[in-house]
């Protein structure tokens, strides 16, 4: 019989100036092209404290997420935090589903959000109701 191989390792190349990157597009994401204009419609003048407001919420979170990624420099973090924390397999799990379903739901809004702003004046034109109706 031949010997098994040497496990492989990865050779850690994202340098931080790419991991900085790679953060802001997921923070940030495809849908603040369509989402600024149905958030800003809706908070009407008071649209820069609404993102103001959220910038302060979402700096706890990635404030979270820099002290996690340096206290456990592994991948699927979350996880292995919480496996870490609580020694329990199951609930490990559970943080990676929710971390794949978050992702799912995050990729269908921008998609609708998408799909409406390209849609919405199309309809309006052939008179099946007004753009306003389709982006809500």
């Amino acid at each position: 019989m031949s010997e098994p191989a040497p496990p492989q390792k990865l050779q850690r190349s994202l340098t931080l100036l790419l991991a900085v990157l790679y953060g802001l597009g997921v923070t940030i994401g495809a849908g603040i092209y369509v989402l600024v204009g149905i958030a800003a419609g809706r908070s009407g003048m008071h649209a820069p404290l609404a993102f103001i407001f959220a910038a302060i919420v979402m700096s706890f979170s990635a404030a979270s997420f820099a002290e996690l990624g340096t206290r456990m420099p592994v991948s699927a973090s979350e996880a292995a935090y919480v496996q870490k924390a609580f020694n329990q397999p199951w609930l490990s799990l559970t943080m990676g589903l929710l971390v794949v379903l978050t992702a799912t739901i995050s990729a269908a809004t921008i998609s609708v959000a998408h799909i409406t702003a390209l849609l919405s004046e199309r309809i309006a034109r052939i008179g099946v109701g007004s753009s306003e109706d389709w982006s809500r």
